[in-house]
């Protein structure tokens, strides 16, 4: 009877207020101490890449600076700030990776690529072997099962060699595990600085993009453009576009949208001063003229405006007026725009930008419709090999090793084909579950965190885990694990109220019964 009643009234609960805080911080004392050995390191990094050691050999230089990197982000795993270094470390790697170029060259598989996901796969493999994995919510539980069709999957003959496999694991697990730091590190504090930071770095990247677009390439910059970057970073092969700090335009173009997200969120909760760097923003994301992130990131503001009614009622015909005023709005700026005289490359990219999203169903002026036919590629795919073509096969490992990339352009019917019907019907309501919990924890807490928090993630429709997205999908995933932690720790302290409540009444019970008649 007892498990009835907790069970009804679980059912019937909501997400607590705020997320929980930690212990407290460690004294400022003990915080210094554990990155003293990282600063020491640092300060002799010019003997180690200058000096006439054998450290003037390419990959000596580049084991020194990963070891360093990885101590250093070891290091803050002691004190709970990992996330955010590892956060800040991944925007700038495509940059950091650029400017090493006249000191040690550039090679493809470069081992600064495999810091984060050493780092969380030994924080991962601490807890699997000590059994303090979290099973306690539906998302945990469901995770769990989706990473062992995951591992299963890195053997799958199909997507190539075992390398195929590897490569496709080192992307996916090193992105979803950060899940388990979200459980373990996230509290209040850490989410406003990690949703603060998103703010910080997006217009780090939006200034230092557009000077790439305005006052030009670095020398190092030239060089990986002209050699060693992706055909996306030109748009029809002759006008480059703008990369920022990141490893490619996509990156640059999502971290910006981003922080619009998060700079619209805290607008939305009272802070006027937000709007401020909009226009910057706004500005830098038109320019990298990348349409489907344009089209998500105002998705997403939409939805943020939606959500700030009261009931749940109020949410669809709130979105419903958002859209139809925002679209409005957007073609008549497009409209606009689309008037004015620009210099010729960025006339390129205004076109690309306007022409695309003014005409969504001319398939020579818009690619949405081969998106489309992409992601219906990967459930044909998927019914086709309804075991799934491995791990791999839907990363850009799968062409450098030698196998057969099938890649959809979208993470939920990626999943389909790597993983197989069984799979990805499993991600799907991994999916469901987290879009849930963002929505909810909204609604009960109210909160600037749990807003941005939303906004990042419904900013990402069908892409938690898109390749070359290496900080945002890092960022999501440990958002993904705070709001999960969040549920955790509501679901315990209601079943402990609700214990308590039956106490007491079992109590009075027993003594209106223990009065004489």
């Amino acid at each position: 009877m007892n498990n009835e009643v907790t069970n009804s009234h679980l059912a019937n609960q909501d997400f607590p207020l705020s997320l929980p805080e930690g212990k407290g911080s460690k004294p400022w004392r003990k915080n210094i101490s554990t990155l003293l050995p990282t600063v020491l390191v640092l300060a002799l990094m010019p003997v180690f890449l200058y000096g006439d050691l054998w450290f003037h050999l390419s990959m000596g230089k580049r084991l020194i600076i990963t070891s360093v990197i990885l101590l250093a982000l070891v290091t803050a795993m002691r004190n709970g700030t990992v996330a955010l270094l590892a956060f800040v470390y991944l925007v700038f790697l495509g940059g950091i990776r650029r400017w090493l170029i006249p000191v040690i060259g550039w090679v493809g598989t470069d081992p600064l690529i495999l810091i984060c996901p050493v780092v969380i796969s030994l924080h991962f493999l601490g807890k699997l072997a000590s059994r303090r994995l979290p099973t306690d919510t539906k998302l945990s539980r469901a995770l769990f099962w989706l990473l062992l069709i995951m591992g299963a999957q890195v053997f799958n003959p199909q997507q190539g060699g075992l390398e195929v496999g590897v490569a496709g694991a080192m992307l996916y697990f090193g992105t979803i595990l950060w899940f388990y730091v979200g459980r373990d590190a996230a509290t209040s504090s850490l989410m406003n600085r990690m949703v603060w930071a998103v703010v910080v770095v997006g217009i780090l990247c939006a200034l230092y993009g557009l000077k790439q677009s305005y006052i030009g390439f670095s020398a190092s910059e030239q060089e990986w453009l002209s050699k060693y970057a992706f055909s996306s970073a030109m748009l029809s092969g002759k006008v480059p576009r703008a990369f920022g700090f990141s490893t490619n335009g996509f990156e640059y173009a999502g971290l910006i949208g981003l922080a619009i997200v998060v700079c619209w969120a805290a607008f939305l909760r009272g802070n006027v001063a937000a709007l401020m760097p909009l226009p910057l923003l706004g500005t830098a994301l038109f320019l990298e003229s990348v349409r489907t992130t344009t089209v998500e990131t105002a998705f997403a503001c939409f939805v943020l405006w939606a959500v700030q009614g009261r009931t749940l009622s109020s949410w669809a015909p709130r979105l419903i007026l958002a859209t139809i005023l925002g679209v409005s709005g957007l073609i008549w700026s497009l409209r606009q725009v689309e008037q004015m005289d620009f210099d010729k490359d960025t006339q390129a990219l205004v076109n690309h930008q306007t022409k695309g999203l003014l005409n969504p169903g001319d398939e020579k002026k818009s690619t949405a419709g081969i998106h489309g036919k992409m992601a219906q590629q990967g459930i044909t795919s998927a019914l086709s090999s309804p075991l799934g073509r491995g791990l791999g096969s839907t990363t850009s490992a799968a062409g450098k090793f030698g196998g057969t990339t099938g890649r959809t352009e979208f993470d939920l019917t990626d999943q389909f084909v790597s993983l197989g019907i069984v799979g990805g019907l499993l991600y799907c309501g991994v999916y469901v579950l987290i879009i849930s919990n963002a929505f909810r924890f909204w609604h009960q807490s109210r909160t600037l965190a749990s807003l941005a928090m939303l906004g990042i993630i419904v900013a990402l429709p069908g892409g938690l885990l898109t390749m070359g997205m290496y900080p945002i999908n890092m960022l999501v995933w440990f958002i993904i694990g705070a709001q999960d932690r969040a549920t955790a720790e509501c679901r315990a302290k209601q079943t402990i109220e609700l214990r308590q409540r039956v106490a007491a009444d079992d109590q009075v019970r027993q003594a209106i019964a223990e009065q004489p008649a």
